[in-house]
């Protein structure tokens, strides 16, 4: 397959990876909140928010060992560009970095 599906994918992957952690919190708030709730007598198996949230945690893991797959084969693929940069670590410290200007892929200092 080409580079550009991967980086695609990688692309997609990582904003899945974004809304399923908003998600996550989301249940994490309902849970809280059913936990302290009095009168849910019948309606606490149809809520079920640790199962719901469990289920996104599960889907989580297994998009982000897609990701990891994709990671892998971007590095491969990849014919890098190497460019030197510098960025700002806080406002009196920089650091140069070098990373590749068509999969983003930054070399360990």
């Amino acid at each position: 397959m080409r580079l550009e599906y991967y980086l695609c994918c990688r692309k997609e992957y990582e904003d899945i990876i974004n809304y399923l952690n908003e998600i996550i919190k989301k249940y994490e708030i309902i849970s809280d909140v059913t936990a302290t709730e009095c009168n849910l007598e019948g309606y606490y198996e149809i809520f079920q928010p640790e199962h719901n949230k469990n289920f996104f945690i599960d889907k989580l893991n297994h998009i982000s060992q897609l990701k990891k797959i994709c990671d892998k084969k971007v590095i491969e693929l990849c014919e890098h560009e190497f460019i030197k940069d510098v960025i700002d670590i806080d406002p009196e410290r920089s650091q140069t970095i070098t990373y590749c200007k068509n999969c983003e892929y930054t070399k360990p200092n």
